[in-house]
């Protein structure tokens, strides 16, 4: 039983060493709406784009008409976490469709 208390206190300490030498090595919005500069598309199946909108898919908008920025209560989530835009990949369909969303080169020296 003290093990564990000793262990319990312990981790419960490790954030605070961990969290005074944190470095930042990328921070991204989707903001504008689109890819960010940068950034690239690998298709690994099918051919199914990233896109950029207020929340997740609508079943009640299988064709993407309602405008990206809109809030919409049936997508899934309805809205962005954090702003206006977030990025999604969504394609029901047999096919198995990939595509990577793909950052810049990080140099994590």
């Amino acid at each position: 039983m003290k093990l564990s208390k000793l262990i319990l206190i312990s981790l419960g300490l490790l954030p605070m060493y961990l969290g005074t030498s944190q470095t930042t090595y990328l921070t991204e919005g989707f903001e504008t709406g689109a890819r960010p500069d940068g950034w690239t598309e690998e298709t690994a199946s099918g051919n199914e784009p990233w896109r950029y909108r207020n929340g997740g898919h609508s079943p009640n908008d299988n064709n993407w008409l309602v405008p990206p920025e809109q809030i919409d209560i049936t997508r899934n989530p309805p809205a962005a976490y954090e702003g206006t835009f977030n990025a999604i990949f969504f394609k029901q369909g047999y096919d198995n469709e990939r595509t990577k969303l793909v950052t810049p080169e990080l140099d994590m020296q």
